[in-house]
């Protein structure tokens, strides 16, 4: 149950960060600052149901591969879970004739990794506390 709620605060927080990163890049690249802030809340609210439909049970799915895994040492740990992550990534980003598509790419991994980073923040805040 403490897994799951963590799970859920990492979906409430992660997805107006990412946005906001992701919003930064396009605009830095392209020079365009004219509507940053409906954009993040745009692009957010695609992610919170994005991360709540595809991510939440993906996380349980990793949680449990990893259990299973049983590895001690954190970095390996750390490293499956990285590898783990990029095969959504990299199944959302394909395209039509099987191409990667390199926005979508670079959105998509932004989304699933700042998850990824504060769901790790927030397991290891909590286990430190308890």
């Amino acid at each position: 149950m403490k897994r799951i709620l963590i799970i859920m605060l990492a979906i409430i927080i992660s997805p107006p960060i990412s946005s906001f990163l992701v919003v930064l890049a396009y605009s830095l690249s392209d020079g365009v600052y004219t509507s940053f802030l409906s954009e993040v809340y745009y692009l957010a609210v695609f992610e919170y149901i994005f991360l709540f439909l595809i991510g939440f049970p993906y996380t349980l799915v990793v949680n449990f591969i990893v259990k299973i895994c049983d590895i001690k040492k954190p970095l390996i740990n750390y490293l499956l879970k990285l590898i783990l992550y990029l095969i959504p990534i990299l199944l959302l980003s394909i395209d039509f004739p099987l191409a990667l598509n390199p926005k979508s790419l670079f959105e998509y991994g932004l989304s699933f990794y700042t998850f990824l980073h504060i769901l790790i923040y927030l397991e290891k805040k909590t286990t430190r506390n308890s």
